[in-house]
């Protein structure tokens, strides 16, 4: 071999270096690049229907978690309500027994029934302990005759075959 064969030799020896250096630049840069230019493409030609509005941020909400030997669960409402707005309680309870059936959910107003559901919307919920099925809910109550000041809010579970299960106890205020 010559000295001009070395010498090409070696040129093509860096060029294909570079190029390497060149495409794992690339390789590097070009899907974050891509990700971006999609994305502006959606905020450009997608119009309102790309977009998820967040819920509003609500001050007043609280939740409880609800665990004891019968349920697990949850409940979500707010903590101050206007007199004769809409109060709104949700959540979802699973039962840590088989053999007890979610019949009915019962809304109390200081120790009155105010609301009652015996629709609940079933997803099964498989674990390494087994499956079971939670059930989510929803209970309104509009409160037209209510006095402003504190009041006891209570949600009970009704099961078949089991006594009620007071789920929460806690006040509610309602103020102008």
């Amino acid at each position: 071999m010559n000295d001009k064969e070395t010498a090409a030799g070696s040129r093509s020896m860096e060029t294909s270096d570079q190029l390497n250096g060149k495409l794992h630049l690339y390789k590097k840069w070009l899907p974050p690049l891509l990700a971006f230019a999609g994305l502006g493409f959606l905020l450009v030609f997608g119009g309102e229907n790309w977009f998820y509005p967040l819920p509003p941020f609500q001050p007043h909400n609280q939740l409880f978690w609800v665990s004891d030997d019968l349920l697990q669960g949850e409940v979500f409402f707010s903590k101050v309500v206007q007199p004769g707005a809409r109060l709104r309680v949700s959540g979802w309870l699973g039962s840590l027994v088989p053999a007890a059936h979610l019949r009915k959910m019962i809304l109390y107003l200081d120790d009155k029934p105010v609301a009652e559901t015996s629709t609940f919307v079933p997803a099964p919920v498989t674990s390494n302990a087994g499956s079971t099925v939670v059930h989510s809910w929803q209970l309104d109550f509009f409160s037209q005759n209510t006095e402003v000041s504190e009041h006891i809010l209570t949600v009970q579970a009704v099961f078949d075959g089991h006594d009620p299960v007071v789920v929460m106890r806690t006040t509610l205020l309602f103020a102008k």
